[in-house]
């Protein structure tokens, strides 16, 4: 199945960014990985979704809840 590029809007809504937000995380190294386009950045869909994951904080996953 073919990975979408997203634009830097398209990923900064997802995201429930400001798109000025996703523009420093890109220049600080921080936030998803892009590829540049000339001077555009476009996001895989994949790489927005690795992010999010890598962003979970607390919580349980399956049978690890306390008993």
């Amino acid at each position: 199945m073919k990975d979408p590029l997203r634009t830097s809007k398209e990923t900064s809504d997802q995201l429930l960014i400001n798109v000025t937000t996703l523009g420093n995380w890109a220049y600080q190294g921080k936030g998803p990985k892009f590829i540049k386009v000339g001077r555009l950045r476009r996001y895989r869909q994949s790489e927005i979704d690795n992010f999010l994951s890598n962003c979970v904080i607390g919580g349980f996953l399956g049978d690890e809840r306390k008993q």
